[in-house]
């Protein structure tokens, strides 16, 4: 990275946060946990262009539902640049932009996760605070933000039977053929973040079969587009949604 990400840069994408009072269940825990990841999708990342760095706040599962690779924190690349013995100076100089480049990458990932620890502490009170470590109370700085949104969700946000309900029924309505298929493939992915968080998520294959069969039905596309589909050697969710746009630019 070429600059460093502040901490007053990203406190400020981070305000107006949705209220927990009087304490916290499914839908305030969905929201704050949704106000996250918009903020951090604001935020240039070397990892995702157009994600940022909002894979800081979502579960691995649901990330590798829109992006092809798992987020990863970047690591501390130490104190001073390290050079091979007898080192050209040329060679000394790509080495020096490399590690500040991977400096600043690392310093913006201490800043976010400095800000967003801070947001949650101050937005939760002491009694809902549950510490990664056995037998203690309270949350401490190693905790990363999905350790903690995780630990919210498990024991005060866990969506109930006629939400999921409601959830699963949503997820297999049909598709109307005036909206654009990015739409559908919206509405997946909110029900998947709804099933994941009651650990019961749609395995891959229902996520794509669901959506083939939606769109089928919907008449957007003739059937042969479909065929075509059927003969695509890689199957995968991001596969299908690049597959889907090009047919409805088409």
């Amino acid at each position: 990275m070429d600059a460093i990400i502040t901490l007053e840069e990203v406190t400020g994408f981070l305000k107006k946060k949705p209220s927990l009072a009087p304490r916290p269940d499914f839908n305030r825990l969905r929201a704050l946990r949704q106000h996250i990841v918009r903020a951090l999708k604001q935020l240039t990342c070397p990892q995702s262009a157009i994600h940022g760095w909002s894979g800081l706040a979502i579960t691995p599962a649901m990330y590798l539902l829109i992006e092809p690779q798992l987020f990863a924190e970047p690591p501390d690349p130490g104190n001073t640049a390290i050079y091979p013995q007898f080192s050209p100076p040329s060679t000394m100089k790509m080495i020096d932009a490399t590690f500040t480049r991977d400096k600043n990458y690392y310093l913006s990932f201490k800043n976010i996760h400095r800000a967003c620890f801070k947001m949650l502490d101050d937005s939760i009170s002491n009694q809902f605070k549950v510490s990664n470590t056995p037998n203690l109370t309270g949350w401490n700085s190693t905790m990363t933000i999905l350790v903690i949104l995780d630990q919210l969700e498990a024991s005060y946000g866990k969506p109930d039977t006629m939400t999921l309900f409601g959830n699963d029924t949503l997820f297999r309505s049909p598709f109307p053929a005036n909206e654009a298929p990015e739409m559908l493939f919206y509405r997946i992915e909110q029900c998947q973040e709804i099933q994941i968080l009651a650990q019961d998520p749609y395995t891959p294959t229902q996520i794509i079969n669901n959506a083939v069969r939606l769109l089928q039905q919907s008449g957007i596309f003739p059937l042969k587009e479909f065929d075509t589909w059927d003969a695509t050697t890689i199957k995968t969710y991001p596969a299908l949604k690049t597959f889907i746009h090009e047919a409805y630019t088409r």
